[in-house]
């Protein structure tokens, strides 16, 4: 690969550019399996932008860690001894070795298992056993502390980035924060994860995964259709919308499915029919929270599923199992690129922290119910992304152009908030916003 002045040119004299045809909405399958392509994602996007890697409370007190990756770089996750959220390679500065291998624990300082270098949480170099008698006055503390990543928290989860140039997460999420707030930001004592996260591997490109859940109402009805004729997932009705961003992020928006709202305005409908994760004695709350046009999203066009690109997504419905007034699927999933043809996902089940444990255990059953490695729409997707992944292998396919037609010009005709909005049917927009983020960072 080179770069010839603005332009990207892999090996083959392929510009990078030409993968994407901005008229005909296509792009060339060689994205989902090229390594070359892979690697230059891992340099320009996962090495460049946000990466959200964990929920406050998977680490709540001083020394508690998880483990996760930014890219292909393995990260420490820990609670520091400010009560400050740090992340960390997690790579000794001496010879490279791994130093945390737990997926999660508490530790009060980070010990190098191969020569016994230690760290403070926060990366600096702390020690080495027998430090004066080999090395004297030779270590430089700086120079060999951990290299240690940016850290913002939005909503309760933590976001990362190794670039000191990044612009702030808040301008990285744009007018799409708007939204995240009804999801995220909504109760006085926050959210919590309801359990570790539920961890799997899928043999597909990252990119096929996420954007299914960049709002792809389109494939509700078919592979999902077998779970509403069984009486799992009422079946759809009314007006659902898109919102979209120019940084690549997106909402799908549907009706409530089950019911008329009630009179009173936004407030008393949700006071009836409470948001997924959300019991109705913290419904007062919103209020505190939430505007009055974001209480009338929340009540009349209920965000359903999402993304925040590059690799976060969430779907959040309800009443599930269909009937059960107070079971409710909440889930935040997060990928992890392997490959450019596997990708390990990160599923939670979230809860407001207040919510009553019986509560919160309702939500888990449904959540894990619903989604994760045995659950039943996962099952369904899981059977797309790798189904389309195994077809890619072909050297016919991966040079064919895969098409995103379904293009429509937005219509926010009545809708109170901001971004780009299709209303009245599904489009291909919100995925083709998440692509043309895609060519800007890996072509700039």
């Amino acid at each position: 690969m080179s770069n010839s002045g603005q332009r990207v040119v892999l090996s083959d004299g392929t510009e990078f550019a030409t993968l994407r045809d901005e008229e005909a909405r296509s792009l060339s399958g060689r994205i989902f399996v090229d390594t070359e392509v892979f690697e230059l994602e891992q340099e320009r996007i996962f090495a460049e932008t946000w990466i959200t890697l964990a929920h406050e409370s998977e680490v709540p007190e001083t020394g508690d860690y998880v483990l996760r990756r930014m890219g292909l770089d393995h990260v420490i996750v820990s609670r520091g001894e400010n009560r400050s959220v740090q992340v960390v390679l997690n790579s000794c500065a001496h010879r490279g070795m791994q130093i945390c291998r737990a997926d999660s624990g508490n530790a009060r300082s980070l010990v190098c298992p191969y020569h016994g270098w230690a760290f403070t949480l926060d990366g600096k170099l702390a020690g080495t056993p027998h430090e004066a008698e080999i090395y004297g006055e030779k270590l430089s503390r700086e120079r060999l502390a951990l290299r240690k990543a940016r850290v913002e928290i939005f909503g309760g989860w933590i976001f990362s980035t190794w670039n000191e140039a990044a612009p702030p997460l808040d301008e990285m999420l744009g007018d799409h924060r708007w939204y995240m707030e009804m999801l995220l930001c909504r109760s006085d004592g926050g959210q919590e994860v309801l359990a570790p996260p539920q961890r799997f591997v899928v043999e597909a490109n990252w990119k096929l995964i996420v954007e299914n859940f960049a709002s792809d109402h389109g494939h509700i009805g078919t592979t999902h259709r077998s779970l509403a004729e069984i009486g799992l997932f009422p079946e759809e009705r009314g007006h659902h919308s898109t919102t979209s961003n120019h940084n690549g992020h997106s909402m799908l928006h549907n009706p409530q499915l089950d019911h008329e709202p009630e009179p009173g305005g936004p407030l008393a409908d949700l006071k009836v029919h409470p948001p997924p994760g959300m019991p109705a004695d913290l419904v007062d709350q919103l209020p505190n929270h939430l505007s009055k046009e974001q209480l009338w999203v929340l009540a009349n066009r209920y965000p359903t599923t999402g993304a925040i690109f590059p690799a976060m997504a969430w779907v959040a419905f309800g009443p599930f199992p269909a009937g059960e007034e107070l079971s409710s699927v909440y889930t935040v999933r997060l990928f992890f690129p392997i490959s450019a043809t596997r990708t390990e996902m990160l599923s939670f089940a979230v809860a407001e922290r207040e919510a009553s444990e019986e509560f919160k255990r309702l939500v888990l059953r449904a959540t894990h119910f619903a989604f994760g490695p045995s659950g039943v729409f996962e099952a369904d997707d899981l059977e797309n992304w790798t189904g389309m992944q195994r077809t890619l292998g072909g050297v016919v396919n991966r040079r064919r152009m895969h098409v995103y037609p379904a293009l429509r010009e937005p219509n926010d005709e009545g809708w109170p908030g901001p971004g780009e909005i299709h209303q009245g049917t599904w489009s291909d927009a919100v995925q083709w916003n998440m692509y043309r983020k895609y060519f800007e960072l890996m072509t700039a």
